[in-house]
């Protein structure tokens, strides 16, 4: 399969920290049958994010990539996104295309009205390119009317859906859209192991099994393969696509439900079925079932996920009932938890613990907020920034806190008398160290991605995610120095022989 929507390129924006983690994400796609990967790394993203570093994190994956895995390629290319203060000087930006072809994958801000991104579509072709749009299932002007994407299929545009939209919470819509040859490629989108992992197999089964090999070939192999060649690719819409006409064996599984339906509303109506009959039937059914499971069940078990720090600390948060608020419609950004700093090895007096901070959840549908609100009440934009400063602060916090425990460690391991395993035991707390700030790291870009998203969707002034992005990092160099400073010293002392 080919995959033209990835972030695995380890350091450079929301997707993995490191190259260890970079490396377990080829490890997932290679087992699901993933050959060929586009590198999408965001471009002119509102977070800024490390996008000077994408030429050489690239370099390090195809070196890392070939050395274990010689028939999997990579290729550099990008995810654009393009703000809607941008439609007017959309020549301007950096845009960078799926390798050295001329497709270019474009995101915009999730409440994007149709003109607008009509608009950006015509700019980019008058530019000569050929625009994809990546994931159209987030956009609700593309979600509740169907039209606006014959519209843009009109003018030669091409749509990739996600992966895991296909399985989950957006299958029925996905399946529409297949079914009127308004989808073009399924593609991972995958940001991590477990957060937005990759599900590439799991989708081509179903469509699969839904629409035909052929239909699957189209979407996860044929199409993606003419981007990294720069072919043309042949976009279709119009008549409802016909599904495949079943198999012998699916068939007679047909009969079999028929009957089994038509068994229950006999029975509903006074007839009666012997226990017999209703054991076989019923068996045949779960039979179906079981097989189904035990498939996905390999598929599952073929990858060993190692969890994290930050993976642990969510597991074993528990949920908090949301503020509430009078005459303001507070949209829902992300779930939300109390953090457990016990996790990692802070001791906290029991008021400490019991404290609760609101965090907000994913906005899944935007309602405009009223202006006017109580006396004394925050306005809309005061809550929706509070609650994200607040659970900012928390991820500082529990920076703050890591990195106490590990001082704590490095203090002791100076004091271990044999030198050799001094210097292993220092170097793999160092390592556990660095891992969990990336941790936090891609915790904190990913909260000010949907804040961001979330001040456009009411047009408030995104200044704030600036600043806040600066402070933490000021915060970590800050805490980084005083340690290190404070740790050289200790271990001077520690070597300086006693009176």
């Amino acid at each position: 399969m080919y995959d033209i929507h990835s972030h695995i390129l380890p350091g450079v924006d929301d997707g993995p920290g490191d190259l260890k983690t970079a490396m377990s994400m080829i490890d997932v796609a290679y087992n699901q049958g993933v050959r060929h990967m586009v590198c999408t790394s965001h471009l002119n993203h509102p977070l800024k994010f490390h996008s000077s570093g994408i030429d050489k994190a690239y370099d390090l994956m195809k070196v890392n990539v070939g050395a274990k895995y010689g028939d999997m390629h990579l290729y550099k290319g990008y995810e654009v996104y393009i703000g809607r203060n941008k439609l007017k000087t959309i020549g301007q930006l950096d845009l960078g295309t799926m390798g050295d072809s001329d497709y270019i994958l474009v995101e915009f801000s999730r409440d994007i009205s149709f003109e607008d991104m009509d608009t950006a579509v015509h700019e980019l072709r008058l530019l000569k390119l050929k625009v994809i749009i990546a994931h159209p299932e987030v956009y609700d002007c593309l979600r509740k009317d169907i039209g606006h994407m014959e519209v843009l299929k009109k003018d030669g545009v091409l749509f990739q859906c996600n992966a895991s939209s296909v399985i989950k919470e957006d299958e029925s819509l996905i399946r529409r859209w297949i079914e009127h040859n308004l989808v073009d490629f399924i593609g991972s989108d995958v940001h991590g192991i477990k957060v937005r992992p990759n599900y590439m197999s799991e989708a081509y089964d179903l469509i699969k099994k839904d629409f035909g090999e052929e239909e699957a070939k189209k979407l996860f192999v044929k199409n993606p393969k003419a981007v990294v060649q720069n072919k043309a690719i042949e976009s279709t819409y119009g008549p409802v696509k016909k599904k495949r006409v079943k198999t012998g064996v699916e068939f007679v599984f047909g009969l079999v439900a028929i009957a089994l339906l038509s068994t229950i509303i006999y029975g509903a109506t006074g007839s009666i079925m012997s226990n017999d009959e209703e054991d076989v039937t019923t068996a045949k059914v779960e039979q179906i079932e079981v097989n189904e499971e035990v498939e996905i069940d390999k598929e599952v078990k073929q990858v060993e996920i190692n969890e994290d720090l930050l993976t642990k600390l969510r597991d074993n948060v528990s949920e908090i009932e949301e503020k509430e608020t009078v005459d303001v419609i507070v949209p829902e950004i992300q779930e939300e938890v109390t953090i457990d700093t016990e996790l990692v090895g802070q001791a906290q007096t029991e008021d400490e613990n019991n404290t609760e901070t609101s965090v907000p959840k994913q906005n899944e549908e935007v309602t405009s907020p009223e202006k006017e609100t109580v006396a004394n009440e925050p306005s809309h934009e005061e809550f929706l920034v509070g609650s994200y400063v607040n659970y900012m602060e928390e991820l500082r916090t529990l920076y703050m806190t890591i990195v106490d425990d590990y001082y704590i460690q490095l203090k002791a391991a100076v004091r271990i008398e044999d030198e050799e395993e001094r210097e292993v035991t220092g170097k793999a707390i160092k390592a556990e160290l660095s891992q969990m700030e990336v941790e936090v790291d891609n915790e904190v870009n990913k909260v000010l991605y949907d804040m961001q998203n979330d001040l456009e969707d009411y047009d408030y002034d995104v200044a704030v995610v600036q600043e806040l992005r600066d402070s933490y990092y000021d915060t970590k160099s800050e805490v980084s120095g005083k340690y290190k400073a404070e740790l050289e010293a200790y271990y001077e002392q520690q070597q300086t022989p006693g009176p």
